[in-house]
């Protein structure tokens, strides 16, 4: 019985909740089953729109704000975390931007772990920013310059179920630290990387 509903499931929907949260267990649990050396997983996440400048100053809060975007990426390998940040006038946050946005972290990623040869992604399943060609695409494009990356697979997350913790938590450190800084522009907010992301290193 839903109690928040006050009403009785159908065995039907009661089957198909099971089967959703299977899924989901059954999907993270095989990627950590999996992991070896030579393999990584990699979370990914586009943080909510941060606006510049910030400031405590009140007067800040009517002036003309300029969007900046984050995308955020968990490894499993090391736990450190790389985010890319643009600004509104470079790019939006179409599935285009994401990509390539992707792209820069997996170029960083591999210099840094060049023994790696399999890539699993997790990401929700937006297909407006995740879940599209141009991401598919891109990823194709990235294994044609780097062919020691011998597998890449895309997995997302069940709908309603976020399996990128560990990136959500990075969103939330970052608030919290810009919620008690200035920021006037996205130069300082770059340069701050080593403070809002801990443990992690941040590539822009």
């Amino acid at each position: 019985m839903d109690i928040e509903k006050g009403v009785e499931m159908t065995n039907d929907e009661v089957d198909t909740f099971a089967k959703h949260v299977f899924l989901k267990d059954v999907l993270a649990r095989q990627d950590k089953e999996t992991e070896n050396q030579n393999s990584a997983v990699l979370c990914f996440d586009l943080e909510n729109v941060l606006t510049l400048p910030r400031s405590n100053v009140s007067n800040f809060f009517y002036r003309r704000k300029l969007a900046v975007y984050n995308l955020t990426v968990h490894s499993s390998l090391d736990k450190s975390m790389y985010c890319c940040i643009w600004n509104e006038a470079e790019g939006g946050r179409c599935g285009n931007s994401i990509a390539s946005a992707l792209i820069k972290v997996l170029v960083q990623f591999v210099k840094e772990h060049p023994g790696i040869s399999e890539i699993i992604l997790w990401s929700d399943s937006c297909v407006a920013q995740n879940r599209n060609s141009l991401m598919s695409f891109a990823l194709i494009s990235f294994m044609k310059c780097y062919p020691h990356i011998k597998v890449l697979t895309q997995k997302y997350s069940e709908a309603g179920h976020s399996l990128v913790q560990e990136v959500d938590s990075a969103h939330s450190t970052i608030e919290r630290h810009l919620a008690r800084s200035s920021v006037e522009m996205v130069t300082k907010l770059t340069k701050r990387r080593d403070d809002l992301t801990r443990p992690g290193f941040i590539h822009n």
